[in-house]
């Protein structure tokens, strides 16, 4: 048994590398996987190749490695293959924002941010216990869900919860998700 040549590692990387394209369409197209780890992004990345492969291999008629090393560099069947790669992930990409939309499956931060997007005035209240008010500058929806306000102050409360005091805090201040208990949104 004789060990492959650089031409079929090579011809193996370059079928593998669509999967990926695939699935970065796949993801800024239908807003899916965002919060995939490597591990999970490589498995769905080489199950793609091989759906890809599978359709690469009908189109053209290519099934063993041997022919696919003759005909593979030809332009003809890298345009195909770069074809089945556009046609994946569009249209998975399309499915998933179809789906994703007849279900109005956007999470409450997603949604916020569509609703919110003339910068309110909101009220953050941190895991801590402290409350700061500020106009809304950036509330990010991506795989983290941060928020920064503009002007933000620390509202001071009594004993009867009426505030007594704000104290200004700078120009901008960050929220990182995990430090925040509640967001009041103020019309």
């Amino acid at each position: 048994m004789a060990l492959p040549s650089l031409a079929d590692a090579l011809i193996v990387v370059i079928l593998l590398i669509p999967g990926f394209i695939t699935f970065t369409i796949i993801r800024w197209l239908g807003h899916y996987g965002n919060k995939q780890t490597e591990f999970k992004i490589t498995i769905s990345s080489f199950s793609l190749s091989m759906v890809i492969i599978f359709f690469y291999t009908l189109i053209t008629g290519i099934t063993s490695l041997d022919i696919l090393r003759d005909k593979f560099f030809i332009p003809t069947n890298f345009l195909i293959l770069f074809g089945i790669t556009l046609a994946v992930g569009f249209g998975v990409g399309m499915i998933l924002r179809r789906r994703r939309s007849n279900r109005f499956r956007l999470d409450t931060w997603e949604k916020t941010a569509t609703e919110y997007d003339n910068a309110p005035w909101i009220i953050v209240i941190t895991i801590a216990g402290t409350e700061y008010k500020g106009r809304l500058f950036r509330l990010d929806v991506e795989d983290k869900k941060d928020i920064v306000i503009v002007n933000p102050k620390q509202i001071i409360r009594d004993e009867k919860n009426e505030i007594t005091s704000e104290i200004e805090f700078g120009e901008k201040m960050f929220f990182h998700e995990r430090d925040i208990a509640r967001i009041a949104f103020l019309t």
